[in-house]
């Protein structure tokens, strides 16, 4: 299954620049756009993501805001900030957030794909699965004496929730 990154940026040259760049990673991830906080707020609900890479400063909502709604509804998915913000300020806000990463603008794309690259090996590790039905992974958890989060969507309705 090909995961996705959620790309956030209000600058269209740069997120058409980094859709591009990432074209040769097709097989790995494919990457999902959105222009401020609220656009990927529905790509969420959309789509299933790996990753989210955010920039801070935008229009209408905010990278900011849009962490905090990422860490209360999708507290599995991992975010890497990106800004135009000395490296200083970048460390301090991934400090607090419990952000993985951050990437100082302007930033070369493979950097970007090391960073997103990290990211999908370490999720593969911690065994992200898609499509079993809840029993099945349960029983699954039981037998292996496992404790996890869970996050659990609905195709149909698209509504879900998380479970600890």
């Amino acid at each position: 299954m090909i995961r996705n990154i959620l790309f956030v940026d209000n600058d269209t040259i740069l997120s058409s620049a980094v859709t591009k760049s990432l074209v040769p990673y097709g097989e790995s991830f494919g990457v999902v756009t959105a222009v401020d906080g609220f656009a990927a707020v529905q790509q969420l609900k959309k789509f299933p993501v790996s990753l989210v890479i955010v920039e801070l400063i935008m229009p209408r909502m905010d990278g900011m805001s849009l962490l905090v709604h990422l860490r209360e509804q999708y507290p599995d998915i991992p975010a890497i900030i990106i800004s135009a913000k000395d490296d200083a300020e970048l460390q301090a806000i991934a400090r607090t957030k419990g952000i993985i990463g951050y990437l100082k603008k302007p930033f070369q794309a493979d950097k970007l794909v090391a960073a997103i690259n990290s990211v999908l090996q370490r999720e593969a590790a911690g065994g992200i699965m898609h499509d079993i039905s809840p029993p099945v992974f349960l029983q699954l958890m039981e037998m292996d004496a496992k404790s996890c989060t869970i996050r659990i969507v609905d195709k149909t309705s698209r509504q879900g929730g998380i479970l600890y």
